[in-house]
């Protein structure tokens, strides 16, 4: 990747960051973080770049950034594997001052939907719920045997 950088001329623009002590610091400088993987289960980076309020643009893998990001509005999503979608949405959001700061804003926001009090209000409605509905014992039903 960083000969690819170099042969395109973009080292003053394009940074491969490496392991850091301080990922906070970084995702505050970096103008939007990308999520190239093939696959994710619940992805933490995605959840960090929010909570910093750093754009995201992802590949729409069937699990996870879907499940964080709403196209548009606190993130971007493409079809994955699908480069030349990707360039164009990073080329997008780079040209455009007034996306990217929507995007910020909205990421920001959306951070607050990971919050510590907010996961723990959603588990215990699941725990409660779960108990009304008779779940509430070694006896409750199984995968196995429902």
């Amino acid at each position: 990747l960083q000969a690819q950088i170099e042969r395109l001329g973009v080292g003053d623009r394009v940074k491969l960051m490496g392991y850091t002590r301080d990922p906070a610091a970084a995702y505050q400088r970096a103008g939007m973080s990308l999520l190239t993987s093939r696959f994710e289960g619940a992805p933490l980076t995605l959840q960090e770049s929010l909570m910093h309020g750093c754009p995201v643009i992802s590949y729409d893998l069937r699990y996870g950034p879907a499940d964080i990001l709403t196209d548009g509005e606190n993130g971007c999503l493409v079809k994955y594997g699908d480069v030349k979608a990707m360039a164009a949405k990073i080329v997008e959001v780079m040209q455009d001052p007034a996306l990217h700061q929507r995007l910020v804003d909205a990421s920001a926001l959306s951070a607050e939907d990971f919050t510590e009090p907010v996961f723990l209000r959603r588990w215990s409605t699941l725990f409660h719920e779960l108990a009304d509905a008779g779940w509430d014992g070694p006896d409750a039903p199984s995968r196995e045997t429902s």
